[in-house]
């Protein structure tokens, strides 16, 4: 079987060797199609001048072998294995058929066309459309549309005078025509005032009121976020201002503007740097031809310099295997010859290098790429020597012969968010939510806890890296012993720092967090109505929820126990307030929520709570059933930790109900652009669970009080037969009373029963 295997595979690379030569023993052969039809009158000058060029091009350029040409007049022939190369000059629709034909055989395909025509995938050909002057910006988009520099799949498309309704209608059909794979894009129209004639039209502010009206009735909801505005250079201005003071530039959305009655002597455009702001995504297309008579172009100049490149492209790939031959024997050098698709790559990465290197047709038209770099500036050291947050960035190139080459993202945020760049962040030690852990010296050498798990998570998807300010909040919020693989030393710190709230946030971090000194703050913090007049909070990461930490109910003998059910553990505490007491931290959510009810039950418990210093005391009184704990439900599951690891028994338990959600969030400064960029990440880690696990992560772990420890032990008392002594004498009673309504009824129906009549019966006489 395997030697099968082996003579298959010989046979086969054998065939495959045969039906395409070496360049040592034949020569290539080019198919060299004139589409008849396309070119019309023109069609016989082309061929006679492609002819001539090409016995030039055999004699001066092609110095180590030859090529044959076969020369076709229309598009509909028989690819051949034997070819090696196809150039066409023909229509877009015919370009694109051949281009099929030929990729089957493995063919180079150099193909010159007719405007807004997509080009060939640029790893297997090389397309030169022909474009009049000043017509580039139809082809120019399709371009960068096919390439997916940018992929939209809605835009809004805002012009002005400088691009005529021909061109526009160009435009349009660059966008939504299918094209190399990529699917067309929703299109909305907006036509824009241009500024000439008239005094009043050259006003800026009579421009700016124009624009911002019709600018006024966008909504990006409906109209997509993505935006193309094609206008004058004196225009652009404006509408950067307008679009910024009805806030349509964001995080979310992308403008890319593109300006064509602009030419060489316009070096950049850091006339619009001011103009961006913190968190934009903003692009410039803009034109940067130049204007001279001795600029080459047009279709022979094309067929030329494809041809010099080819026929250089072609003698170099013979050197080549001259070269390689003479070191092998002839066994050893058809085993390891070119194939037909390698002979094709090299050939089309030789020629792409000649006509970057060398080319010059319609190397004066150009169009340049620039983009803002404006995520993160805000919070660099040197960003306002300028009085500018932002940078322009080059990030490419744009001509005729070769469509983009790009340096960089056209929109670099959209891709790589914040870019690597380190964002300062400010924190304190607060577990389990932030944990820092100090070595000998005093220095924080690790930062964990949820929410550095988050952070974690946000600084790897978008993009950037950040620094901890450390504040001190009291002593010991520096000396952690934290260690969530050790529950013994996890309570004992959350305990000593259980005076610190989530709910009052220190002054220092808000200055800093509104003042932008710091990117954001990454700590745990209670959304309140009042913070958020000075910050802002991101989407809830957690919502905790307060419970009470009570005694776990013993065996208990109540004859009546059944008739008397658990209605409520809110309730039942105030009910009981002749023989219970019960706390609360104070400066909490929960103590100002209390404070300000109007519910009778909770201020009842507001007005009647007392203050407990001593912990351990406290849960001593919760033990003895004379006293009653609320907080958030996880810190009561540490409390209750450190009472089964002292004591070996389950003597606490948490409440029923569950009530006062406080909602905890990060902060961050007032004005940022990033919120909704953060909260959906934060959303995605909610809907993957993530967060939900790390916060498990840092509860304790489970023990046999686990099942205890549930709320529903609470209202699930132990109880014995004896305590059900009631319920049979309410049966017993039951029974009795029936009996009694059967007797009753029993002689109610003889009293009513009608008694026999005594009549004589008397004989029959006829």
């Amino acid at each position: 079987m395997l030697l099968k295997t082996l003579l298959l595979c010989f046979t086969l690379n054998y065939v495959k060797s045969e039906t395409f030569p070496s360049l040592l023993t034949t020569n290539a052969t080019i198919a060299v199609i004139i589409d008849k039809e396309y070119l019309t009158t023109d069609y016989d000058d082309i061929k006679t001048k492609i002819e001539d060029y090409l016995i030039y091009a055999k004699r001066e350029v092609l110095r180590h072998g030859g090529v044959n040409v076969q020369y076709f007049a229309w598009t509909a022939i028989n690819v051949k294995r034997d070819l090696s190369a196809i150039l066409s000059i023909t229509s877009c629709a015919n370009t694109w058929r051949l281009f099929k034909t030929a990729e089957t055989e493995n063919l180079l395909h150099m193909a010159i066309s007719e405007q807004d025509c997509p080009r060939l995938p640029h790893n297997h050909a090389i397309t030169i459309p022909i474009i009049e002057k000043g017509q580039e910006t139809p082809q120019l988009l399709l371009d960068l549309r096919t390439m997916r520099i940018y992929q939209w799949k809605q835009m809004t498309i805002i012009y002005d005078n400088t691009i005529s309704d021909d061109m526009i209608t160009r435009v349009i059909r660059s966008l939504t025509k299918q094209a190399n794979r990529v699917e067309a894009s929703g299109i909305s129209l907006m036509k824009l005032f241009k500024s000439h004639g008239s005094n009043k039209k050259n006003d800026p502010k009579y421009i700016q009121a124009i624009i911002k009206d019709k600018f006024s009735s966008v909504n990006s909801n409906a109209v997509g976020k993505n935006f193309l505005v094609i206008a004058s250079f004196e225009i652009v201005e404006t509408v950067m201002k307008t679009v910024k003071e009805l806030k349509l530039v964001d995080t979310q959305k992308q403008w890319l503007y593109l300006i064509s009655d602009t030419d060489s002597r316009l070096s950049n455009l850091k006339k619009f740097k001011r103009l961006l702001k913190e968190g934009d995504n903003v692009a410039f297309i803009y034109n940067n031809t130049v204007n001279r008579k001795s600029c080459l172009g047009g279709l022979v100049c094309h067929i030329e310099e494809i041809l010099t490149a080819f026929t250089k492209s072609l003698d170099n790939a013979i050197v080549d295997e001259y070269e390689s031959a003479a070191q092998v024997s002839e066994e050893e050098w058809e085993a390891i010859r070119p194939t037909k698709q390698e002979r094709k790559s090299y050939l089309l990465e030789q020629m792409k290098k000649y006509l970057v290197d060398y080319g010059v047709c319609d190397n004066c038209t150009k169009w340049k790429f620039e983009t803002g770099e404006t995520w993160g500036r805000e919070y660099l050291e040197n960003n306002r020597a300028d009085n500018s947050i932002a940078e322009i960035l080059s990030v490419g190139t744009w001509r005729p012969s070769d469509g983009p080459t790009m340096t960089d993202e056209l929109f670099p945020h959209v891709s790589h968010g914040f870019r690597g760049k380190t964002l300062p962040v400010v924190s304190f030690h607060n577990p389990p939510w932030q944990i820092l852990r100090l070595n000998d010296t005093g220095d924080v050498v690790e930062y964990s806890g949820i929410i550095f798990d988050i952070m974690k998570e946000l600084s790897k998807n978008l993009n950037f890296t950040f620094n901890v300010e450390v504040i001190k909040v009291h002593d010991k919020a520096n000396s952690s012993r934290y260690n969530p693989r050790n529950e013994s030393t996890a309570f004992l710190d959350l305990i000593e720092n259980s005076d610190i709230s989530t709910y009052n946030i220190p002054q220092e971090i808000l200055e800093l967090v509104h003042n932008k000194s710091v990117a954001m703050g990454a700590c745990a913090f209670t959304v309140t109505e009042e913070n958020k007049k000075v910050i802002n909070f991101t989407r809830p990461i957690s919502i905790q929820f307060y419970t009470f930490l009570v005694a776990r109910p013993r065996e208990l003998s109540r004859a009546l126990l059944f008739i008397s059910p658990f209605t409520g553990e809110v309730k039942e505490l105030i009910n009981h307030a002749d023989t219970l007491t019960w706390s609360f931290r104070r400066n909490t959510f929960l103590e100002a929520q209390l404070k300000t009810s109007k519910d009778h039950t909770y201020k009842a418990i507001y007005e009647h709570s007392k203050d407990i210093s001593d912990v351990r005391s406290m849960v001593n009184q919760i033990k003895l059933g004379k006293h009653v704990y609320i907080d958030w439900k996880i810190k009561l599951q540490y409390i209750m930790k450190q009472q089964f690891q002292e004591s070996d028994t389950c003597d606490l338990a948490l409440g029923l109900d569950e009530f006062c959600d406080e909602q905890i969030a990060l902060i961050i400064s007032p004005d940022t652009p990033y919120l909704n960029k953060i909260n959906a990440e934060i959303k995605k880690l909610h809907q993957v669970g993530l967060i939900q696990k790390w916060l498990e992560d840092y509860l304790p772990k489970r023990d046999k009080c686990w099942k205890k420890k549930r709320s529903i032990e609470v209202n699930n008392h132990t109880v014995n037969l004896d305590d059900m002594q009631g319920s049979f004498f309410v049966l017993f009673l039951g029974f009795i009373i029936a009996l009694l309504v059967i007797i009753g009824e029993r002689i109610w129906w003889k009293k009513l029963k009608p008694k026999p009549s005594k009549t004589l019966v008397q004989p029959f006489v006829t």
